[in-house]
């Protein structure tokens, strides 16, 4: 029996309903927590230096918005993020796929890894900056660097935790070694690989910004700083405001990313954490 389209797509609409919905309820306990931040302000419960109200913060934002500082700030601090998690995890693919399939890899990486991904990497910011400048570069790296070890450390868990009944079927099919890696094991491991990606975002961030702080070189860390040092308090909530914003943003990209390329993947939860 066949569906026509327009039934199909009041099923369509009909699902969509309880999404939105639920996207509604999630936006009351953010507008409690902001009228709570108006009220607790305009109370002067504490010194408006130190707390300054809402509407004064989003007039700064709006303010260093057009300005067009704060749109500088935002590029650069998302490009050096994002940058330097992409590269991280072209090479932690890379590596943690090769440490499953060749041994000699994983006799080589495999301490590496449980060496440096308990190390604390943002203490590294000093030596990073010393060899590559307060630029662009020493920034992109240490990201890199900090989200190489988790992504890794998935791609193995992801390709090692592959059926092995796929792998039986593809061989008794009559596929090559290649064949499986590419047609079984790389699209097996990707859910666990998106993971890892999506758990390392706001670590990518938050190495960028605390990177901007001690090291300078512009971006929204720098600002914060900026504005911390001349007690420019709307400023440094208006940066903070921007930095929640850009990770909420980026992560609701990279699920609706996810969302397109496993498509396969109907019975794994398809909502961000904020829905």
């Amino acid at each position: 029996m066949t569906v026509s389209p327009v039934r199909r797509s009041i099923c369509g609409h009909q699902k969509q309903i309880p999404r939105m919905l639920n996207q509604l309820r999630s936006i009351v306990p953010i507008l409690a927590f902001l009228t709570l931040w108006e009220f607790v302000a305009r109370a002067k419960v504490f010194p408006q230096v130190v707390f300054p109200s809402f509407l004064t913060v989003l007039w700064q934002l709006v303010y260093l918005l057009v300005q067009g500082k704060l749109l500088v700030d935002i590029v650069t601090t998302t490009f050096r993020a994002v940058s330097g998690l992409t590269f991280a995890v072209v090479m932690g693919m890379t590596i943690g796929l090769s440490m499953v399939r060749f041994k000699l890899v994983n006799w080589f990486f495999e301490p590496v890894l449980a060496i440096g991904f308990p190390m604390p990497k943002i203490t590294l910011i000093p030596v990073f900056i010393l060899w590559f400048g307060i630029g662009h570069t020493s920034k992109i790296l240490l990201v890199a660097f900090a989200c190489f070890f988790p992504i890794t450390l998935s791609t193995v868990a992801g390709a090692r935790g592959v059926d092995q009944h796929l792998i039986w079927s593809a061989r008794a099919m009559g596929s090559t070694e290649r064949e499986i890696f590419w047609h079984v094991i790389l699209p097996a491991s990707l859910p666990f690989i998106i993971s890892g990606v999506r758990i390392t975002l706001p670590v990518s961030l938050i190495v960028a910004f605390v990177a901007e702080m001690i090291g300078g070189g512009g971006g929204l860390g720098y600002t914060l700083v900026y504005g911390y040092r001349y007690l420019e308090t709307p400023t440094v909530f208006a940066v903070l405001l921007t930095v929640l914003t850009l990770g909420f943003l980026l992560d609701r990209m990279l699920l609706e990313g996810r969302n397109r390329l496993l498509l396969w993947e109907d019975d794994m939860p398809r909502e961000s954490v904020y829905d």
